[in-house]
């Protein structure tokens, strides 16, 4: 009988193996399994849990947070924007005088060429006194437009810390 109950030991171990394995990869496996991936869910704070506030309006109320400071973002890049373009347009009408009062002076000094010194002198004169463009205009025989722009482009700098004036083309 012993022999025999030694005999049986090995299967019982064998039997006793096989049931654990069992037990182990039918019940507590997949409990795990299923702990892991509850896990793996937003948290929720205690705060949350106490306050009862579900996980879908907290995610809204997050949206909302994010939508906000998008707009403001948006907003903030809109106003850059906009200041941007000011400030190019600005440039823009300034580059627009100083090519029309180029343009001017070229066309004034083509039509004098053969004495463009002596109608340079002259232009600079009429700056200096402070001639009205009319009668830069009639002296020099030009359109008063050109004459506008040439008496800008001749006209001595203003000294320092004076404003300039708007006929000077200073803003």
């Amino acid at each position: 009988m012993a022999l025999l109950a030694q005999s049986n030991l090995g299967t019982w171990a064998v039997v006793a193996f096989v049931l654990l394995l069992a037990f182990y990869f039918l019940i507590l496996l997949p409990r795990r399994i299923r702990g892991r991936e509850g896990s793996s869910a937003p948290v929720r704070t205690q705060g949350d849990r106490e306050a009862g506030v579900p996980l879908a309006h907290r995610l809204l109320a997050r949206a909302e947070e994010l939508e906000v400071r998008m707009l403001e973002t948006s907003r903030e890049i809109d106003a850059r924007t906009e200041n941007k373009i000011a400030l190019l347009r600005g440039l823009t009408e300034e580059v627009e005088e100083r090519t029309l009062e180029l343009r001017a002076l070229l066309d004034f000094l083509a039509a004098r060429s053969s004495d463009a010194p002596a109608a340079s002198r002259e232009l600079g004169s009429l700056a200096r006194e402070g001639a009205s463009p009319e009668t830069a205009a009639e002296r020099l025989r030009i359109p008063v437009d050109s004459a506008r722009a040439l008496l800008r482009l001749f006209r001595p700098a203003p000294p320092p810390g004076s404003a300039p004036s708007a006929d000077a083309g200073g803003t």
